[in-house]
Protein backbone atom coordinates (compact mmCIF):
# COMPACT_ATOMS: atom_id res chain seq x y z
CA UNK A 1 0.00 0.00 0.00
CA UNK A 2 2.83 2.17 1.08
CA UNK A 3 4.66 1.21 -2.15
CA UNK A 4 1.54 2.29 -4.62
CA UNK A 5 1.45 6.02 -2.64
CA UNK A 6 4.61 6.77 -3.32
CA UNK A 7 4.58 5.92 -7.32
CA UNK A 8 1.50 7.71 -7.39
CA UNK A 9 2.86 10.60 -5.73
CA UNK A 10 6.36 10.51 -7.51
CA UNK A 11 3.54 10.16 -10.99
CA UNK A 12 1.88 13.63 -9.93
CA UNK A 13 5.29 15.34 -9.20
CA UNK A 14 6.37 14.34 -12.46
CA UNK A 15 3.48 15.54 -14.13
CA UNK A 16 3.18 18.99 -12.71
CA UNK A 17 7.00 19.48 -13.07
CA UNK A 18 6.84 18.47 -16.57
CA UNK A 19 9.70 16.46 -19.17
CA UNK A 20 12.36 19.32 -20.20
CA UNK A 21 11.77 20.36 -23.64
CA UNK A 22 14.58 20.33 -26.79
CA UNK A 23 15.33 23.52 -28.02
CA UNK A 24 14.72 23.40 -32.00
CA UNK A 25 17.60 24.15 -34.07
CA UNK A 26 17.51 27.64 -35.76
CA UNK A 27 18.17 28.06 -39.54
CA UNK A 28 17.56 31.31 -41.40
CA UNK A 29 14.76 29.68 -43.49
CA UNK A 30 12.15 30.88 -39.88
CA UNK A 31 13.08 34.13 -40.21
CA UNK A 32 10.13 35.30 -42.23
CA UNK A 33 11.82 38.91 -42.49
CA UNK A 34 14.17 36.82 -44.86
CA UNK A 35 11.17 35.02 -46.66
CA UNK A 36 9.73 38.83 -47.26
CA UNK A 37 12.88 40.06 -48.67
CA UNK A 38 13.25 37.95 -51.30
CA UNK A 39 9.75 37.83 -52.16
CA UNK A 40 9.24 41.16 -52.91
CA UNK A 41 11.84 41.51 -54.53
CA UNK A 42 10.76 38.58 -56.97
CA UNK A 43 7.22 40.30 -57.39
CA UNK A 44 8.93 43.62 -58.38
CA UNK A 45 10.58 41.37 -60.87
CA UNK A 46 7.62 39.75 -62.01
CA UNK A 47 5.03 43.10 -61.93
CA UNK A 48 7.99 45.08 -64.12
CA UNK A 49 8.77 42.68 -66.58
CA UNK A 50 6.17 43.07 -69.25
CA UNK A 51 7.42 46.91 -70.05
CA UNK A 52 10.85 46.09 -70.64
CA UNK A 53 10.97 42.90 -72.62
CA UNK A 54 13.30 43.98 -75.76
CA UNK A 55 15.79 45.07 -72.37
CA UNK A 56 16.41 41.35 -71.73
CA UNK A 57 17.23 40.33 -75.36
CA UNK A 58 20.06 42.88 -75.65
CA UNK A 59 21.48 41.79 -71.97
CA UNK A 60 23.25 38.63 -73.75
CA UNK A 61 24.58 41.13 -76.72
CA UNK A 62 25.94 43.31 -73.78
CA UNK A 63 27.86 40.97 -72.03
CA UNK A 64 29.45 38.82 -75.54
CA UNK A 65 29.22 41.18 -78.31
CA UNK A 66 32.28 43.72 -79.28
CA UNK A 67 31.52 46.51 -82.11
CA UNK A 68 33.77 49.42 -83.28
CA UNK A 69 30.84 51.44 -84.25
CA UNK A 70 27.75 52.48 -81.66
CA UNK A 71 24.21 51.11 -82.85
CA UNK A 72 22.02 53.28 -84.20
CA UNK A 73 19.26 50.94 -83.91
CA UNK A 74 19.34 50.68 -80.08
CA UNK A 75 17.26 52.79 -78.48
CA UNK A 76 16.78 53.14 -74.31
CA UNK A 77 13.70 54.26 -72.86
CA UNK A 78 13.23 55.46 -69.03
CA UNK A 79 10.70 52.11 -68.08
CA UNK A 80 14.39 50.22 -69.39
CA UNK A 81 16.15 52.93 -67.04
CA UNK A 82 14.04 51.79 -64.22
CA UNK A 83 13.81 47.76 -65.06
CA UNK A 84 17.93 47.44 -65.46
CA UNK A 85 18.18 49.42 -61.86
CA UNK A 86 15.61 47.11 -60.34
CA UNK A 87 17.22 44.03 -61.86
CA UNK A 88 20.76 45.08 -60.53
CA UNK A 89 19.04 45.41 -57.29
CA UNK A 90 18.04 42.18 -57.49
CA UNK A 91 21.22 41.17 -58.00
CA UNK A 92 22.58 42.96 -54.53
CA UNK A 93 20.09 41.16 -52.41
CA UNK A 94 20.45 37.61 -53.86
CA UNK A 95 24.09 37.81 -53.97
CA UNK A 96 23.89 39.65 -50.42
CA UNK A 97 21.59 36.90 -48.33
CA UNK A 98 23.94 34.29 -50.19
CA UNK A 99 26.95 36.02 -48.56
CA UNK A 100 25.11 35.90 -45.59
CA UNK A 101 24.30 32.45 -45.33
CA UNK A 102 27.86 31.58 -46.76
CA UNK A 103 29.69 33.06 -43.52
CA UNK A 104 26.69 32.44 -41.01
CA UNK A 105 28.01 28.54 -41.55
CA UNK A 106 31.47 29.81 -39.90
CA UNK A 107 30.18 32.47 -37.43
CA UNK A 108 26.46 31.73 -36.48
CA UNK A 109 24.76 34.79 -35.71
CA UNK A 110 21.94 35.36 -33.67
CA UNK A 111 18.01 34.84 -35.32
CA UNK A 112 17.41 38.23 -34.02
CA UNK A 113 20.63 39.78 -36.51
CA UNK A 114 19.89 37.38 -39.15
CA UNK A 115 18.10 40.43 -40.92
CA UNK A 116 20.14 42.56 -40.02
CA UNK A 117 23.08 41.50 -41.18
CA UNK A 118 21.65 40.51 -44.29
CA UNK A 119 20.88 44.32 -45.44
CA UNK A 120 24.28 45.26 -44.10
CA UNK A 121 25.90 42.54 -46.43
CA UNK A 122 23.56 43.52 -49.27
CA UNK A 123 24.75 47.43 -49.22
CA UNK A 124 28.10 45.94 -48.83
CA UNK A 125 27.66 43.98 -52.23
CA UNK A 126 25.55 47.10 -53.78
CA UNK A 127 29.02 49.65 -52.92
CA UNK A 128 31.36 47.30 -54.22
CA UNK A 129 29.13 47.28 -57.31
CA UNK A 130 28.97 50.93 -57.49
CA UNK A 131 32.68 51.32 -56.79
CA UNK A 132 33.70 48.66 -59.85
CA UNK A 133 30.79 50.68 -62.60
CA UNK A 134 32.85 54.04 -61.69
CA UNK A 135 36.29 52.43 -61.77
CA UNK A 136 35.19 50.60 -65.42
CA UNK A 137 34.05 54.11 -67.12
CA UNK A 138 37.20 55.92 -65.57
CA UNK A 139 39.36 53.19 -66.84
CA UNK A 140 37.64 53.07 -70.17
CA UNK A 141 37.80 56.99 -70.64
CA UNK A 142 41.50 57.42 -70.20
CA UNK A 143 42.26 54.27 -72.40
CA UNK A 144 39.44 53.67 -74.88
CA UNK A 145 36.78 55.76 -76.48
CA UNK A 146 33.54 56.31 -75.73
CA UNK A 147 32.51 53.70 -77.83
CA UNK A 148 34.37 50.92 -76.36
CA UNK A 149 33.93 52.31 -72.55
CA UNK A 150 30.12 52.19 -72.68
CA UNK A 151 30.17 48.66 -74.06
CA UNK A 152 32.48 47.48 -71.53
CA UNK A 153 30.10 49.16 -68.69
CA UNK A 154 27.12 47.84 -70.24
CA UNK A 155 28.90 44.49 -70.57
CA UNK A 156 29.61 44.77 -66.97
CA UNK A 157 26.09 45.51 -65.90
CA UNK A 158 24.78 42.88 -67.81
CA UNK A 159 27.28 40.02 -66.40
CA UNK A 160 25.88 41.31 -62.53
CA UNK A 161 22.02 41.18 -63.91
CA UNK A 162 22.29 37.82 -65.61
CA UNK A 163 24.12 36.22 -62.27
CA UNK A 164 20.90 37.67 -60.37
CA UNK A 165 18.61 35.49 -62.45
CA UNK A 166 20.68 32.61 -61.89
CA UNK A 167 21.02 33.47 -57.96
CA UNK A 168 17.44 33.67 -57.64
CA UNK A 169 16.65 30.13 -56.97
CA UNK A 170 20.02 29.47 -55.00
CA UNK A 171 18.95 32.07 -52.76
CA UNK A 172 15.24 30.71 -51.99
CA UNK A 173 16.47 26.67 -51.79
CA UNK A 174 19.66 27.72 -49.72
CA UNK A 175 17.41 29.55 -47.49
CA UNK A 176 14.44 27.34 -47.05
CA UNK A 177 16.54 23.95 -47.33
CA UNK A 178 19.61 24.40 -44.66
CA UNK A 179 21.11 21.18 -45.65
CA UNK A 180 21.71 22.27 -48.92
CA UNK A 181 22.88 25.23 -48.17
CA UNK A 182 26.82 24.90 -49.30
CA UNK A 183 25.99 23.36 -52.15
CA UNK A 184 24.04 26.32 -53.11
CA UNK A 185 26.35 28.84 -51.73
CA UNK A 186 29.22 26.75 -54.08
CA UNK A 187 26.87 26.84 -57.36
CA UNK A 188 26.79 30.29 -57.07
CA UNK A 189 30.33 31.00 -56.79
CA UNK A 190 30.76 29.00 -59.45
CA UNK A 191 28.19 30.64 -61.45
CA UNK A 192 30.49 33.99 -60.27
CA UNK A 193 33.49 33.22 -61.25
CA UNK A 194 31.98 32.06 -64.92
CA UNK A 195 30.53 35.39 -65.38
CA UNK A 196 33.66 37.63 -64.30
CA UNK A 197 35.49 35.47 -66.61
CA UNK A 198 33.17 36.06 -69.67
CA UNK A 199 33.43 39.84 -68.77
CA UNK A 200 36.79 40.21 -68.24
CA UNK A 201 37.50 38.38 -72.16
CA UNK A 202 35.32 40.85 -73.14
CA UNK A 203 37.49 43.10 -71.56
CA UNK A 204 40.43 41.89 -73.09
CA UNK A 205 38.88 41.97 -76.56
CA UNK A 206 38.01 45.75 -75.81
CA UNK A 207 41.19 46.79 -74.55
CA UNK A 208 44.19 44.51 -76.52
CA UNK A 209 45.86 46.50 -79.49
CA UNK A 210 49.31 44.30 -79.02
CA UNK A 211 51.58 42.20 -76.67
CA UNK A 212 52.78 45.58 -74.64
CA UNK A 213 48.80 46.01 -73.34
CA UNK A 214 49.34 42.55 -72.06
CA UNK A 215 51.16 44.26 -68.88
CA UNK A 216 48.41 46.38 -68.34
CA UNK A 217 45.90 44.12 -68.34
CA UNK A 218 47.47 42.35 -66.07
CA UNK A 219 47.36 45.57 -63.65
CA UNK A 220 43.89 45.98 -64.21
CA UNK A 221 43.26 42.15 -62.59
CA UNK A 222 45.02 42.86 -59.70
CA UNK A 223 43.79 46.16 -59.39
CA UNK A 224 40.25 45.63 -59.73
CA UNK A 225 39.00 41.68 -60.02
CA UNK A 226 41.14 40.77 -57.35
CA UNK A 227 42.19 42.95 -54.83
CA UNK A 228 39.04 44.80 -54.01
CA UNK A 229 37.13 41.25 -54.14
CA UNK A 230 39.96 40.03 -51.05
CA UNK A 231 38.89 43.28 -49.48
CA UNK A 232 35.11 42.48 -50.02
CA UNK A 233 34.98 39.37 -48.35
CA UNK A 234 37.45 40.61 -45.41
CA UNK A 235 34.70 43.74 -45.15
CA UNK A 236 32.10 40.73 -44.81
CA UNK A 237 34.04 38.95 -42.81
CA UNK A 238 34.18 41.67 -40.19
CA UNK A 239 30.35 42.14 -39.35
CA UNK A 240 30.47 38.28 -38.06
CA UNK A 241 33.53 38.74 -35.87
Amino acid sequence: MIDSVSIVTSQSTSIRQGIDGIARNYNPGYDTGLQTLLLVMLLLVVFNFKHCRRLFSTLTDSLFVVRKQANVFEEHTANEARVMLLLVVQFCVYAGVLTMLHFNQSYPISNTEMLSTSFLTIGIVGIYYICQLVAYRVIGYVFTDPTSSQQWTKGFSASQVLLGFALLPLAFVALLYPTLSSTMIFIAAGLYAIFRIVFIYKGFRIFYNDFSSLLYFILYLCTLEIIPLIFVYRSVQTVFL
